[in-house]
């Protein structure tokens, strides 16, 4: 249960990230799919050096 609510939360985070660039003028879906998808790997490299 818990994992399903991060995931959603995560999914949320990306969505509002996006919403944010397309406001300022971005593409929406590249915003979106980079703080899907390259977030996640940032945050364990960063993570395993700790």
């Amino acid at each position: 249960m818990a994992s399903i609510l991060l995931l959603l939360l995560w999914i949320a985070g990306a969505f509002w990230i996006a919403n944010t660039a397309k406001n300022k003028g971005k593409s929406f879906g590249i915003w979106f799919f980079l703080s899907l998808f390259l977030d996640p790997i940032i945050a364990g490299l960063i993570l395993s050096q700790v």
